[in-house]
């Protein structure tokens, strides 16, 4: 049984048409993303090297149907009759590449650089783009949004923790793993966040103008707190 959640009348908000049509394309592409990861981790139950990764593969595949179909009842409650010809044609060709090549490194028997690309670059691009997304969506949408959000957390969390734990026995991992990154990516340059900057609050002037890479969509880059305050 699906729940969709929020779909009530009472709650949907008057939206225009140029913001219906960007809304319409986010959807597409999101509807792109969650179709990779689902047959990505389809494939992935297979090649679980264990019963503990297995099942959690099994539960992430519910996870990305149950995604993509709220996505798909979405695009349908704005007024798309055909979600699937509307997804082929407003999808950006770098995310259907990055899809191609998800599922080559799955049907190859590549578990590790397989969760690499899924549950790592994959998961974390979407949990940061939703959670974006719905600081400003409509309310529909943010209640779409929100029960996503907490499963991709989840997804990348494993990703992260099976990935430390094979890099900890064997470290030359990374570098395999940063050609693999490039070769899904190749037109956007490795992460570099720019210079160290100090400031002396409340001394003015305490503002500064970070000076991190810039990305290439559909990749996004994003800033966080990560101990202390402070604005971004």
């Amino acid at each position: 049984v699906i729940t969709f959640r929020g779909f009530l009348a009472a709650y949907e908000e008057s939206i225009d048409d140029e913001r219906r049509e960007r809304l319409i394309t986010t959807l597409c592409n999101y509807s792109v993303g969650e179709t990779a990861a689902l047959e990505g981790a389809a494939g992935l139950v297979q090649l679980a090297p264990d019963r503990n990764s297995k099942i959690f593969m099994a539960t992430q595949v519910a996870d990305e149907a149950r995604h993509l179909e709220v996505f798909l009842h979405r695009l349908r409650e704005l007024g798309v009759t055909d979600p699937e010809a509307e997804i082929e044609r407003r999808a950006q060709p770098a995310l259907v590449d990055f899809k191609g090549a998800l599922l080559e490194l799955v049907a190859g028997g590549d578990w590790q650089a397989a969760v690499f690309a899924q549950n790592v670059i994959l998961e974390t691009m979407e949990y940061t783009v939703f959670r974006l997304h719905a600081a400003n969506a409509d309310a529909v949408t943010r209640d779409v949004l929100a029960g996503v959000i907490a499963d991709e957390r989840r997804h990348a969390g494993f990703g992260e923790n099976d990935l430390g734990r094979s890099l900890a026995i064997d470290p030359s991992g990374r570098a395999r793993l940063r050609e693999i990154r490039s070769q899904l990516d190749p037109n956007n340059p490795v992460a570099n966040a720019g210079p160290d900057q100090s400031i002396c609050v409340p001394v003015a002037p305490n503002i500064v103008t970070m000076a991190a890479s810039s990305v290439i969509a559909p990749a996004v880059g994003t800033w966080i707190v990560v101990s202390g305050g402070g604005t971004i």
